[in-house]
């Protein structure tokens, strides 16, 4: 009697604990979806790794197999000869880090459902993956962002070495390896102008002089594509890698330029007067942020140094609270000096 209640409880059991293990098993698919990026390959010197507000330098040789997962907002920082690998999971995107470059991971968009990263300086290559999920990836330089479906293009932000650029002003390129993407310039104080497509094969220029917009378009060039040949994709990623295979040796073609909005090209003459005076107001909001920060660091060291003149010292209520309410005008002071020394606007000849 008893095996046979056994066995009736177990077969009344079984639908159940066959209902739980199938609810895991398509969870399971759920579960793996979760957007990630993981830096997992480095090589060359240290790099600097910036969590919430904590900036660490991390030896390139010490990353070990598993890598570092980023969260959103993660800053990474890049010095000369060493490159770092990302992938992003599910997509299996990769994304490659050049040499002297500075990159945020702002995450996955759920509702544009792409992968958002901001180029602050540098350059970068990146190759959509062959996994789950959506593979769109936005890349956002100064006040222009970069929009791929799918593909391998690469981008660099940074000021040239000759010939263009404004006052020191950064510049985007956008090139393409494989697929199509999209160049949006968008004006300070103003509408978006009109998108720049990318195709395959091609490069695009982007500069802003507000109120016109540059965008110059030409054949994918052979020095970068012998730069991704020669610091291609090497590290063992976690997702199965997408190909990286750079095209051919490329022909020249003619230099196509494109006046976005209709806005007509022309170069821009830098007025001195109008340079001097901006070179004024710089120097007076430096002055102003150390001034204002030795006002305030002195204020808060003399509220403390009266507050424990005080009879009592620090066994004294009030004591204790002007002196920990003096850390505040005391770390604004100091941030505001610190503002002020790393602030060093271009002064013209």
């Amino acid at each position: 009697m008893q095996s046979i209640y056994g066995k009736y409880c177990g077969s009344r059991r079984l639908p159940g604990i066959l209902a739980i293990l199938g609810f895991f098993a398509l969870s399971l698919p759920l579960w793996a979806q979760n957007q990630q990026a993981r830096l997992y390959y480095a090589q060359g010197a240290d790099f600097a790794l910036t969590v919430n507000g904590e900036r660490s330098f991390i030896d390139a040789s010490s990353l070990g197999y598993g890598g570092i997962a980023l969260n959103r907002s993660d800053m990474i920082q890049t010095g000369t000869g060493t490159f770092l690998e990302i992938q992003l999971i599910p997509s299996g995107t990769v994304l490659k880090i050049s040499e002297n470059t500075s990159l945020v991971y702002n995450g996955f968009d759920e509702s544009g459902r792409f992968t958002d990263v901001a180029l602050l300086y540098g350059r970068i290559r990146l190759v959509s993956g062959n996994g789950e999920g959506s593979k769109t990836s936005v890349i956002r330089a100064g006040t222009s962002s970069v929009r791929m479906p799918e593909g391998d293009l690469g981008a660099d932000y940074a000021v040239p070495r000759s010939g263009r650029g404004d006052a020191g002003r950064p510049v985007l390129k956008v090139y393409s390896f494989r697929g199509r993407a999209e160049v949006f310039p968008f004006i300070p104080n103003g509408a978006p102008a009109q998108a720049v497509n990318l195709e395959e094969r091609e490069t695009v220029l982007m500069e802003l002089n507000p109120p016109l917009v540059y965008a110059e378009r030409r054949a994918l060039e052979k020095d970068i594509l012998l730069f991704w040949s020669t610091h291609n994709f090497e590290g063992l990623s976690p997702l199965a890698r997408p190909d990286t295979e750079l095209p051919g040796v490329l022909q020249d073609s003619p230099l196509r330029e494109i006046a976005v909005q209709d806005i007509p090209v022309q170069e821009k003459v830098p007025d001195a007067a109008l340079q001097k005076e901006t070179a004024r107001k710089a120097m007076r909001r430096k002055t102003a942020l150390l001034t204002a920060g030795l006002s305030l660091t002195a204020a808060g060291v003399a509220a403390q140094g009266i507050a424990f003149a005080r009879p009592g010292g620090a066994e004294d209520a009030l004591v204790r609270r002007i002196h920990y309410t003096a850390y505040v005008p005391l770390g604004i002071g100091l941030f505001s000096i610190l503002a002020g020394i790393l602030y060093n606007p271009a002064v013209p000849e």
